[in-house]
């Protein structure tokens, strides 16, 4: 039976995607279902990571994802890693071999365009065969974009729009309301997707809001625009995934699951999301 799949992106870096996902992932867990994480690439940020972490760790850039999944790490949840080399530069690793140099584009994405034919070969092979791999093998699946989805066309986005049309998945997209103009990043992020692309995405979410009705207006305002729902308006919350070490991982991977459940209409993506009895 194919598995149900949801895809995270958002309006940009920071966006707290990352922490829907991982929030998604937690709550598929606690309901019993075999859920799989997965990241096609991932440029890692070293405050953003367990310590002692390294290259040779499988799947490095959805170690959180995983957590809260509950699942061993496998280089199939995370098929491309980016490992900082300096200022605008990487070293890429394909399912955990090393892959050669690449250039940024910025902090979450690489500028797909300067990668070699054997490079860019590599990445489409080993991204589709990971997401083959854990279709075969898991319930479900929760899939994070990376950056912004409309950075680059789509023949160079694997991070997001290719993986989006490719796997089928339901999409959810998110914005950090505390970052600013989050109602004109969702609009304007869903008006610049291809139009087969937007019609699978299936509602909005605003992250890192101080109350509802701070957020009123905006997400009056991308409702309008865009005919999309908002699924919910998250809270800020005091446990993000930075700096943290040990059963502290666990603390947020919880305390997320909770917040989607309490402020997101999780009846919007699906049966799989009520409640346990």
């Amino acid at each position: 039976m194919k598995p149900l799949e949801w895809m995270v992106l958002g309006t940009g870096p920071a966006s707290a995607k990352t922490c829907v996902a991982l929030g998604l992932a937690r709550l598929l867990r606690d309901r019993g279902v075999h859920v799989a994480p997965f990241k096609a690439i991932a440029v890692m940020h070293p405050e953003a990571s367990p310590a002692g972490m390294g290259r040779s760790h499988c799947a490095a850039g959805a170690i959180h994802l995983i957590g809260a999944a509950g699942v061993a790490a496998e280089p199939t949840m995370n098929p491309v890693t980016i490992w900082p080399a300096g200022a605008g530069a990487g070293e890429m690793v394909v399912m955990g071999e090393p892959a050669g140099p690449v250039e940024l584009l910025n902090r979450d994405a690489i500028r797909f365009e300067r990668l070699s034919a054997r490079q860019r070969a590599q990445i489409g092979t080993a991204i589709r065969a990971a997401h083959e791999e854990l279709r075969s093998r898991f319930e479900a699946i929760v899939i994070e974009g990376a950056g912004s989805p409309i950075e680059a066309d789509e023949e160079q986005d694997w991070a997001n729009q290719r993986v989006l049309r490719e796997s089928g998945a339901q999409a959810l997209l998110v914005a950090r309301f505390s970052n600013g103009g989050a109602a004109a990043a969702l609009v304007g992020t869903l008006a610049c997707m291809a139009p087969e692309l937007r019609r699978r995405v299936r509602g909005l979410i605003l992250s890192d809001v101080p109350d509802d009705d701070a957020a009123r207006h905006a997400a009056s305002l991308a409702t309008r625009h865009t005919g999309l729902p908002i699924l919910g308006l998250v809270p800020r919350l005091d446990h993000g995934i930075d700096g943290r070490e040990g059963s502290d991982y666990e603390i947020a991977y919880s305390a997320w699951a909770d917040a989607l459940a309490a402020h997101l209409d999780l009846s919007l993506l699906g049966d799989v999301f009520a409640a346990p009895a």
